[in-house]
């Protein structure tokens, strides 16, 4: 896959630098071994999110021992993947976790995808990578010496080869599909993913960003609020809930998107909180009030209570 094409709205080297740089990576060197031309990376390089987390380089052979000592550890990427947000951070814990192994990696033979070891035996593998069955060999090796140390494969966790534009769009759904947590609650699971997961997928290369969904969220769940603090009938309790459950299901889509194209920001992180929190307020004071209306005595007094709850 051209380390510059789009993966998921966001340049494929982003992502794997990003990758890279989410788990302490601080330098991160694109090895370029190709006939052709290297790619101006210097976008990439520039993006704010990256530059301030890693510098990005790009050099035609391994970093020599001057630049890194042969006992660093290093975790190596494969440019020719798509894998799991969490398969590095899974390499990199089997390499914390072993004493004596040369390589940490994810368990199962196609998690190859990312690798940690010494910057020394990088060095072996990057050497290798040039030769038919290079990589695959190393590894065959590594696991025949009892050299490998593995971590559970994550939640929804894959790692696969992208050799064709299909299999690029392919892997992009189970990408998106691969963005759900294991914490998430019963409605989520249930119903909430089911539809937010295939927004993000469709929204993926526009222009909306994770802020863009938390306000619209906030918007629909106070909508929904005021249409039930407000109205009478049992249509109008319909309405307001839906709007209140639309409004939870697009706010999965802002951390859906902004895990997806790296997206975070603290402003980003507050705006989801405080928007979290006063739809809450709003749906709650417009449920009390409605249900008052209706008659249900108990109603308002449980809805004070709820209330001084949250805000406590």
């Amino acid at each position: 896959m051209p380390l510059l094409a789009d993966s998921a709205g966001v340049p494929h080297l982003l992502r794997l630098a990003m990758e890279a740089a989410m788990v302490g990576c601080r330098q991160i060197t694109v090895i370029w071994q190709s006939e052709s031309p290297p790619p101006d990376i210097a976008a990439v390089a520039q993006r704010p999110v990256l530059k301030s987390r890693a510098t990005l380089t790009l050099s035609t052979s391994a970093p020599g021992a001057d630049a890194i000592d042969d006992r660093d550890p290093v975790l190596v990427i494969r440019a020719d993947r798509l894998f799991h947000r969490d398969v590095p951070r899974g390499a990199v814990n089997a390499w914390r976790a072993s004493e004596r192994a040369e390589i940490g990696k994810v368990d199962g033979d196609d998690f190859d995808a990312a690798l940690v070891m010494s910057a020394s035996d990088a060095r072996g593998l990057v050497a290798s990578a040039t030769r038919s069955g290079g990589w695959g060999q190393a590894l065959s090796d590594a696991h025949v010496r009892g050299a490998i140390a593995t971590a559970p494969v994550p939640y929804l966790g894959f790692s696969a080869p992208v050799r064709s534009h299909a299999e690029s769009r392919r892997l992009e759904r189970t990408l998106v599909w691969s963005l759900r947590k294991s914490a998430d609650g019963l409605a989520a699971k249930a119903v909430n993913r089911h539809i937010s997961l295939p927004i993000s997928f469709l929204i993926r290369r526009t222009g909306i960003i994770p802020n863009h969904i938390t306000i619209m969220a906030f918007i629909s769940a106070l909508i929904g609020g005021v249409v039930m603090g407000t109205g009478d009938g049992y249509w109008v309790g319909v309405l307001g809930m839906a709007l209140v459950e639309w409004g939870s299901i697009i706010d999965g889509c802002d951390g859906e998107i902004a895990r997806l194209k790296y997206q975070f920001s603290q402003l980003g992180q507050w705006m989801d909180t405080l928007a979290d929190d006063f739809a809450n307020v709003a749906y709650i004071s417009g449920i009390t009030l409605y249900l008052n209306r209706a008659g249900v005595t108990w109603a308002a007094p449980l809805g004070i209570t709820a209330l001084a709850c949250f805000a406590a």
